[in-house]
């Protein structure tokens, strides 16, 4: 149950001003919860930190999907920072696989966005 062991990489894609300038990426990040997936569009800035988390497709029962305000609070922590252990994180009562899910998203998530952060002004065009 949950999420596989070895999710896929994930396919980058990049957010650039009309200068050039770079602003940050998406990408995406499917796990299974229980039996069905859940999709979150992950969004993380130019020095690694992770700006948003959005659930843009869940294929669970819809009573067990996670908050907006859940995921922004996992989200909330730049790359450096630790994510609180399991038994720190506020629980989704009904909702352990989602929750489960969601947070190896957030690991991930952390794992791809410090491979890409760049020091301030180190931005090629």
């Amino acid at each position: 149950m949950g999420q596989s062991p070895h999710p896929r990489i994930p396919t980058l894609r990049e957010a650039r001003s009309a200068d050039g300038r770079l602003l940050g990426w998406a990408w995406f990040d499917t796990r299974r919860v229980r039996n069905q997936p859940q999709t979150i569009l992950v969004t993380a800035s130019p020095d690694g930190a992770l700006l948003d988390l959005r659930l843009v497709a869940f294929h669970e029962p819809w009573e067990y999907r996670p908050p907006a305000a859940w995921l922004r609070r996992l989200s909330a922590h730049r790359f450096e920072e630790e994510l609180p252990p399991p038994d720190r994180i506020d629980t989704l009562t009904g909702a352990t696989y989602t929750a489960r899910a969601a947070v190896a998203t957030v690991r991930r998530a952390r794992e791809v966005a410090s491979s890409l952060a760049r020091p301030t002004g180190a931005d090629l065009p």
